[in-house]
């Protein structure tokens, strides 16, 4: 699904504004502002994900852009150092590599998303390499996780 696909729904605190798309929501609230697009949504972003990428997930360093919603999902972090960003689309997202092993410290977070992006990376979109991603993983001390995620995609896409 490309990011500029229409998404629509109400919540149960009323806010039925949002008929948009990734690119909508992220030049209404994040535009200009210190928040950088991660997690699954950059994911879909950089088309490594089928996901819809909503709730746009993003992180901000003062104050979130909103109260998180149905449509809009902010986390805190303390520094941008640490974060490895690229600009995509006019937009600025987390690296595949950073938006991988941010979804592998995230214990809530759907392990299928993370296989089809390493499978994804695996099969050679971008022809990027699997070895980027496993020293970020690294860097993280998330070796021993990146390993069964990458022998799980191996086994996905080997049937």
């Amino acid at each position: 699904m490309p990011i500029d696909v229409i998404y629509g729904a109400g919540d149960s605190m009323g806010y039925n504004k949002y008929n948009g798309s990734i690119r909508d929501i992220y030049n209404e609230y994040l535009r200009g502002k210190d928040a950088i697009i991660c997690k699954g949504t950059a994911l879909k972003v950089a088309g490594y994900s089928n996901t819809w990428g909503v709730p746009l997930e993003y992180y901000y360093l003062d104050r979130p852009v909103s109260e998180n919603t149905e449509y809009l999902h902010g986390y805190k972090i303390n520094s941008v150092d640490r974060l490895e960003t690229v600009d995509r689309n006019g937009m600025t997202i987390t690296s595949i590599e950073q938006s991988i092993c941010d979804m592998l410290m995230d214990a809530e977070y759907d392990e299928q998303t993370i296989i089809e992006a390493i499978a994804d990376i695996l099969t050679g979109i971008e022809n990027r390499g699997i070895d980027k991603l496993i020293n970020k993983a690294k860097q993280t001390g998330l070796s021993d996780k990146i390993d069964r995620y990458i022998k799980d995609a191996e086994d996905y896409y080997s049937y």
